[in-house]
């Protein structure tokens, strides 16, 4: 009798940063003829369905991102309080709901006239901690999946004795009198209330209203459970570990082509004219699409900064349609500004990135050999631009919002010194090693074999 094909049943946290990594999954693996099911924010319909994937949205209550992310007084953004509370209201909050309605999708295959008996494979991504309960032993109404994938869309954030507490934005421990310092801020870090305890705890009481009957465990380990831990970067881009999670596999960058997008803006054509004939560089500005984001902080210091340089084309995206400059702002002649243009078109011609450290910007930067600039300090990007910094392939400004003479002094030395744009390169070459989509669809069968 013919091996069963399993059924996909995705799912992520409602904004497309995260998302952004399954959506070329999805798609090769429709085209390989697999069922596949997405559930994630209401935003997301039109991309999942694209993929050719059935849309399950998730209650309105937890699917739009500018309503789960709310402001608390006396919590300034970018600080270990404000990592605090996007824990508690992003990532822990969602979890019964998200629970429900992956069992709600489960029951649906498995309960129509046509289900054979296949297996049913759940794959989250990073950011969705709604497999939790299931781990550590809640109730699962109907039968049960026959495992559990997770897509790496940030860096590696689990506990390791050779590393610093995640988002600390330090290096690899070297010797044992560091990883005795790492271990002592790590124990720090999780029982003071200044940074993790209160989440810690809201996360414990969550996972216990849900029926779990096993320790709950560090918050940030919630990736060492699933049996294979598909992290889509290179292994020499991760600091070293001395305690990886035991389904950890590298698998690069799936990088998604052919997507309907927006129009090109209009100065497209410079932009190609100017990459064929290498009249100037090329620099691109933006800071990510999440709406919160204040455009004085990345984008107007680059402008500002790189005004003038003659030499240069400088393209700067806003990231959506409500984002606006401010108004007395000048334009300078070697600038273009639009609200959107996609990457994967305009990465290839460009010579600087400067970026705010979104995991997924800054992996398609490398997989297209573009080196970067960095600014940002919220979410995980302190984490994500040490690590990129420490590749090479970077420059780490630090900072949240950025002064124009450093970004115009990191340009001009990115320019001027070759060994980034090598390193970037470099990384461009052993992506293109890798199948990535290749590696997933075998990793599947792989930790089925395991499981059954």
């Amino acid at each position: 009798m013919a091996e069963l094909k399993p059924i996909i049943v995705m799912t992520s946290a409602p904004i497309m940063a995260h998302f952004k990594s399954l959506l070329p999954i999805s798609t090769h693996l429709v085209k390989q003829g697999y069922e596949v099911h997405i559930t994630t924010g209401g935003s997301l319909r039109e991309a999942s369905e694209w993929t050719g994937a059935t849309f399950h949205p998730y209650p309105e209550e937890i699917s739009d991102p500018t309503t789960m992310l709310f402001e608390v007084k006396g919590v300034e953004n970018g600080t270990p309080q404000r990592v605090n509370q996007d824990l508690i209201q992003f990532f822990i909050s969602p979890i019964p709901k998200q629970y429900q309605i992956l069992q709600n999708v489960c029951l649906s295959i498995t309960t129509r006239e046509s289900y054979k008996g296949e297996p049913i494979v759940i794959m989250t991504e990073t950011g969705s901690w709604s497999m939790m309960p299931y781990f550590l032993g809640a109730p699962w109404r109907g039968i049960p999946p026959s495992s559990v994938v997770t897509i790496g869309s940030i860096p590696i954030s689990c506990t390791d004795p050779n590393l610093a507490p995640f988002n600390a934005g330090l290096p690899p421990a070297k010797t044992e009198e560091e990883r005795a310092q790492y271990a002592a801020m790590n124990k720090s870090i999780v029982e003071s209330p200044e940074f993790f305890k209160g989440a810690q705890e809201f996360y414990d009481l969550t996972l216990r209203s849900l029926g779990t009957t096993k320790k709950t465990t560090l918050l940030l380990n919630h990736v060492r459970h699933a049996d294979r831990y598909l992290q889509c970067s290179l292994e020499e881009q991760e600091y070293p570990r001395l305690d990886p999670p035991k389904g950890l596999r590298y698998i690069g960058w799936p990088e998604l082509k052919g997507r309907k997008v927006p129009p090109f803006p209009p100065f497209w054509d410079e932009i190609l004219e100017v990459s064929k004939n290498k009249t100037k560089k090329l620099v691109f500005a933006c800071q990510g699409t999440v709406p919160w984001n204040d455009m004085n902080d990345l984008i107007v210091p680059t402008i500002k900064g790189l005004a003038g340089q003659e030499d240069i084309l400088l393209i700067a995206s806003l990231g959506a349609d409500h984002q606006k400059l401010p108004e007395d702002l000048k334009i300078p002649a070697n600038t273009r500004v639009c609200n959107y243009i996609p990457f994967e078109d305009l990465l290839p011609h460009l010579d600087v990135f400067v970026n705010s450290g979104g995991f997924g910007s800054t992996q398609q930067a490398l997989y297209y050999g573009v080196p970067l600039i960095l600014v940002g300090t919220g979410e995980d990007k302190p984490e994500n631009n040490a690590r990129v910094e420490w590749t090479g392939a970077a420059i780490n400004l630090k900072c949240k919002t950025a002064e124009p003479e450093a970004v115009r002094e990191a340009v001009q030395k990115m320019l001027s010194d070759d060994s980034y744009i090598k390193k970037a390169k470099y990384f461009s070459e052993q992506y293109a090693k890798v199948n990535p989509l290749e590696l997933v669809e075998k990793n599947i069968y792989e930790a089925l074999r395991e499981k059954n």
